[in-house]
Parts: structure tokens; sequence; C-alpha cells
């Protein structure tokens, strides 16, 4: 596969990873839960979610991302983007699910 393209705009996809995976999910979370009353379908998940801020849940975002940027750092600059693709993935679909449950409920 050719990565010349993903390492020519590296900043962009590590910007794009951080906004979906930790802005995108954190907001649209808050507003399932926090604004229109959604709940968790994981029962643990749940119970956590009722016991933190918004501020937690960043942390937390913030706590994978430094994992990953370490698992970033040490791969070869090769396939390094690889991580950030991966977190901009989960973001995207994490965003997609949040809002399919926001629209249906709205």
């Amino acid at each position: 596969m050719d990565y010349s393209i993903l390492n020519r705009h590296e900043p962009e996809l590590i910007a794009s990873s951080l906004a979906t995976y930790v802005l995108g999910d954190v907001i649209t979370t808050y507003v399932g839960i926090n604004i229109l009353g959604l709940h968790e379908a994981n029962p643990a998940v749940n119970d956590m979610l009722s016991k933190i801020t918004i501020e937690h849940m960043m942390l937390m975002k913030s706590i994978v991302i430094l994992v990953a940027f370490v698992f970033w750092l040490s791969m070869s600059d090769k396939r390094k983007n690889v991580i950030p693709l991966s977190i901009l993935c989960v973001g995207i679909a994490l965003i997609l699910w949040n809002t399919y449950m926001i629209v249906t409920v709205a």
C-alpha cells in the first residue's frame, strides 16, 4: 500500500482523529445522555457515565490518546499513520452511532 498520501497529510489526519474521537464523541455522548436522557446499553458504562462529568470523559479520552501516541512513536515512519487513521475511524463510528441514537429519540 502507498502510504505517501497519509504521510503528506499527517497533521490533518492527527487533528481529524483527535476532533472526532475526543471532541465529537464526547459532545454527542453528552447531548444524548445529559440533555436527551438517553441511557448507555452497557449497564456498567451507564452507571459510570451517570457519575462522571464532561471533564472526566475528556480525561479518559486523553489517556487513550496518550497510549496511542506511545505506540505511534514506536512505529516505523512508513506505517506510523495507521494509529491516527484507526482513531479517526473509531471516532467517526462513535459519532455516527451517537447521532443515530439522538435522531431516533428526538
